[in-house]
């Protein structure tokens, strides 16, 4: 049970920095998709590079608001209050009918990775230990490969969700 625990205590504190990476690399997987014929949402040339490029976009609201919203609610809370602009993008990817609304989905995801990396800092060491990386690179790389291969599921999921939940396509 306590190894359990520490797992999920683990999970917990890296979650964003999964976040972070399926952001950044779930694109890839995506644009493929939708230029398919089979797609429910058709788009261009140009709308494709609108969905790639609105994830990164963002990235400097999000961190000019994430150093306000940690002078107010401090590090710690900031981080916590990244989950609700995760979440949100990823429903309206999810979930998305047309291409508005994947540009929200994206650009809102944006937002939240740049909120996210902004309140990293490194840790204070001790004497003459080397000096801690700024983010944590095995997560994101672990995102990086997970991002690559989740836009199968995803895709199932938009497919899957208005069936479950009664919600009309």
């Amino acid at each position: 049970l306590y190894v359990h625990l520490q797992i999920a205590a683990t999970v917990a504190a890296h979650g964003n920095s999964i976040s972070v990476g399926l952001c950044q690399g779930y694109s890839a997987v995506l644009i493929p998709q939708l230029m398919t014929s089979t797609s429910t949402i058709q788009i261009t040339e140009e709308e494709s590079s609108w969905i790639a490029s609105l994830g990164v976009i963002s990235n400097p609201l999000g961190a000019l608001s994430a150093g306000i919203l940690m002078e107010i609610f401090g590090r710690k809370a900031t981080v916590k209050m990244t989950s609700l602009p995760y979440l949100v993008g990823w429903i309206l990817i999810a979930l998305s009918d047309n291409i508005v609304k994947m540009y929200v989905g994206r650009f809102i995801s944006g937002l939240a990775v740049e909120k996210y990396t902004s309140c990293w800092r490194p840790s204070s060491s001790a004497p003459g230990a080397a000096a801690p990386t700024p983010s944590p690179p095995l997560p994101l790389a672990t995102a990086l490969i997970v991002g690559e291969s989740q836009g199968v599921y995803l895709r199932e999921l938009r497919e899957v969700i208005p069936r479950v939940g009664g919600v009309p396509k």
